[in-house]
């Protein structure tokens, strides 16, 4: 068994300063990862910071911890983005990135900026992002054409170290 710390980085956590004390003290103690909430917490008026930039610099703060979102919504982001951040942080980290993915389960998240928010649509959108997301993190050229994304040309670089992170 494996042990790790989600971090609800909300409030005196939205602060990646006090997430990376967190994460240094879990590191010390044997935890093995670290995960924190992608959700947009002032939406529903509560501080949240940025997931990606709270584990980059645990990340650059860390030598151990595996790190990760707890979970990405794909469907309220843009896939190459994602897929950019994802392997930033693999190479920040030295591989140790992974990568967990939904559908989000707050729709005013996605309704209070004309976003859908009805749970089959955002379903569809998943699948059709990861399927994308893998290709773009493994270092294809991808040309699609589909529901909901479009992408003419597109390799990522650089990829990740992990070949996908898991």
């Amino acid at each position: 068994m494996r042990y790790g710390i989600e971090i609800t980085n909300l409030g005196d956590y939205a602060d990646p300063r006090a997430v990376v004390r967190l994460a240094r003290r879990a590191e010390a103690s044997g935890l093995e990862g670290l995960f924190v909430w992608d959700h947009l917490g002032f939406v529903w008026g509560a501080p949240m910071g940025d997931p990606w930039i709270i584990l980059s610099a645990v990340a650059a703060s860390t030598a151990r911890l595996t790190l990760g979102t707890a979970v990405t919504p794909l469907p309220r982001r843009r896939v190459q983005v994602v897929a950019n951040e994802l392997a930033t942080l693999d190479l920040l980290s030295g591989g140790r990135a992974v990568f967990g993915a939904g559908i989000g389960g707050v729709p005013e998240e996605f309704t209070a900026f004309g976003e859908p928010g009805d749970a089959t649509e955002r379903a569809g959108m998943l699948d059709e992002g990861l399927a994308l997301l893998d290709r773009l993190v493994l270092g294809e050229e991808v040309t699609h054409h589909g529901t909901n994304y479009t992408l003419e040309g597109i390799k990522l670089a650089p990829i990740p170290l992990q070949r996908p992170p898991t």
